[in-house]
């Protein structure tokens, strides 16, 4: 049994609710507040034009524009039935977006506490496992600006629903290896939630792909009938093949990007992940965040002697996590520099990754009667927070997303900068004009705000112009900046 040697007075249940209370309203209670000043983006408007085309968002109009993206554009059947069947703009208007995006937060939040809370309660009393949840949430909403997967309604619809739906997956696998009985009713949502889940990005449904698997593997070597785990992954598998075998994807590869060779593309998934794991651990709060955690589960951890738990292993899983997810993405854009909504995405694996691998080296200390002391533990912290560069390098707690979010919302420069788009749009449309032009100014011009930019331009060209023209029922639009005027 491991050996604390100092006695630890505070009490764990204050301790949850001033961490959780402090965690969602500094990091996690702007973005519910910011996205009512999300505007429509890019994507939102050719969507909105093409369900249209397709014949209306019910089932004939949604089914007909999957089958159009399908082959020729990609194969995310449920990422492109979302954006046809919720059809915001055109069912409410704008207002409808910032409902969805409400929802989508909202829903992650959730999704991170149930899923979590299920990986820890079996092995730590509930206050201690809810300071635990807190504290891995944290980390997921410090990396970065999440912009592009909760402040846009395609990119939410692409990346963050499906990564929702694979996360609920999991939680449903979890149940089938708890259950002795009744676990049909599990396998049953597990496979469709897997099958669903593979109708986002391929990144998503590489990695849940892969967790399934794990699933398969621990029922294997623990010597449990596989069939349960089995039917579930099989169900994943094909989601994410359906996706994979889609023509779209190749017609919208070949038309836009380079061919690269697997070995290549295996190279740059290397680096890309490489890279963002060395930005976490370099230049945010994440470190920090897991230290605290490691410590709290080093103490209160309830060891199991599965061998599934050792840290080698546990470290080898979730690394290949990481590279599976990552490896369609650098594949398809022959680069290993990701978008911003695939390295949200990644962010999201590896800091629940990262949070499995101390979890999994708590274990082996406390099954190894490691001893501990509180001396021991404070050298311990000042060694990870000081190696050689990291607080040079660490991000200022003024730019993290949160309280960034905060001070534009105080400030109003959020609602400025939607206030203002919203009338670019509003003057778009009632417009009797086949050709728009509209000014504006140049602070709704700047890209460096919480808010997406709609990715409209001076020039009729680009291609989100042409898809607001197409929305509204025009011949060309633009945007003129102040500057661009005079």
């Amino acid at each position: 049994m491991i050996k604390i040697k100092g006695k630890w007075t505070w009490k764990a249940e204050y301790i949850k609710y001033l961490i959780g209370t402090a965690v969602f309203m500094v990091w996690v209670l702007p973005y519910l507040i910011v996205v009512w000043y999300v505007v429509p983006v890019a994507d939102d408007f050719s969507f909105g034009a093409d369900i249209v085309t397709a014949g209306g968002h019910g089932l004939t109009g949604v089914f007909n524009l999957v089958k159009t993206n399908y082959f020729k554009w990609q194969g995310t059947f449920l990422a492109t039935a979302l954006e046809g069947g919720i059809d915001p703009l055109n069912r409410v208007g704008f207002v409808g977006i910032n409902i969805v995006l409400f929802i989508v937060v909202l829903g992650l939040i959730v999704t991170f506490k149930i899923l979590l809370s299920k990986l820890c309660i079996s092995r730590f009393d509930k206050n201690i496992a809810d300071i635990l949840v807190v504290l891995a949430i944290l980390g997921m909403f410090v990396t970065r600006l999440v912009q592009e997967s909760l402040l846009w309604y395609v990119g939410a619809c692409a990346y963050t629903i499906p990564f929702i739906v694979g996360c609920f997956g999991i939680v449903c696998e979890l149940k089938i290896s708890e259950q002795d009985n009744k676990k049909i009713r599990y396998v049953v949502a597990a496979s469709i939630l897997g099958m669903l889940a593979g109708g986002g990005t391929l990144q998503n449904a590489g990695y849940f792909c892969w967790i399934y698997l794990l699933f398969l593997g621990c029922d294997f070597f623990d010597k449990k009938p596989i069939k349960y785990h089995l039917i579930s992954f099989l169900s994943a598998f094909c989601g994410a093949l359906i996706n994979v075998a889609a023509p779209g994807n190749y017609v919208r590869k070949a038309g836009r990007y380079e061919s690269v060779s697997l070995f290549v593309a295996a190279k740059y998934t290397l680096i890309a992940v490489w890279q963002e794991l060395s930005y976490l651990l370099s230049q945010t709060y994440v470190p920090i965040i897991l230290l605290v955690i490691a410590i709290l589960a080093v103490i209160y951890i309830h060891p199991v002697e599965k061998g599934i738990w050792n840290p080698i292993v546990v470290s080898a899983a979730m690394a290949a996590g990481w590279i599976i997810s990552t490896f369609p993405v650098c594949y398809g854009y022959a680069s290993s520099v990701l978008t911003e909504r695939s390295v949200t995405t990644l962010d999201w694996f590896i800091v629940a990754g990262l949070f499995m691998i101390v979890l999994s080296i708590a274990n082996w200390c406390r099954r190894k009667a490691v001893t501990i002391s509180r001396g021991t533990i404070y050298v311990t912290v000042l060694l990870v927070i000081m190696h050689i560069g990291y607080i040079q390098n660490l991000v200022p707690i003024a730019q993290t997303p949160g309280l960034m979010c905060w001070r534009e919302i105080l400030s109003g420069e959020a609602a400025q900068y939607h206030d203002e788009w919203i009338a670019v749009f509003n003057a778009i449309e009632v417009s009797d004009k086949a050709v728009v032009e509209v000014r504006i100014s140049n602070e709704a011009a700047r890209r460096d705000k919480v808010v997406k930019h709609p990715d409209m331009s001076e020039n009729y060209d680009n291609w989100v112009n042409q898809a607001v023209a197409r929305y509204y029922g025009k011949e060309n639009v633009r945007v003129l900046t102040e500057e661009m005027v005079e």
